[in-house]
């Protein structure tokens, strides 16, 4: 993979963590879920958008194993593996604030 694409998938894990763990705490599961997709699936289809206009010939390359053949179409394959990561934080906070709780 490429290095460009392997930043914007850490800094979109990072950035939809950060917000998904900002959510106000009233908010079901189901929605921070949706908001995390949906904020995934808007920024990795922009930065896919984007390094296709800059160079697609660049992105896109013939063989180089199982990610690095996919090119920029790989951010696409992410985008439920970071909500899915988002989700497993979530959940790891919740359960410490859980667990914190029970100890007063």
């Amino acid at each position: 993979m490429n290095s460009i694409v392997i930043v914007i998938l850490l800094s979109t894990l990072i950035v939809s963590t950060y917000l998904c763990l900002v959510m106000p705490k009233k908010w079901g599961r189901a929605r921070v879920v949706v908001f995390s997709f949906l904020l995934n699936t808007v920024v990795l289809s922009s930065a896919f958008f984007i390094l296709h206009k800059i160079d697609a010939r660049t992105f896109l390359k013939d063989d180089q194993g199982l990610f690095g053949s996919l090119g920029i179409t790989v951010i696409f394959i992410f985008i439920p593996i970071i909500t899915w990561m988002n989700m497993i934080i979530v959940q790891i906070r919740n359960y410490g604030l859980k667990r914190s709780d029970m100890r007063k």
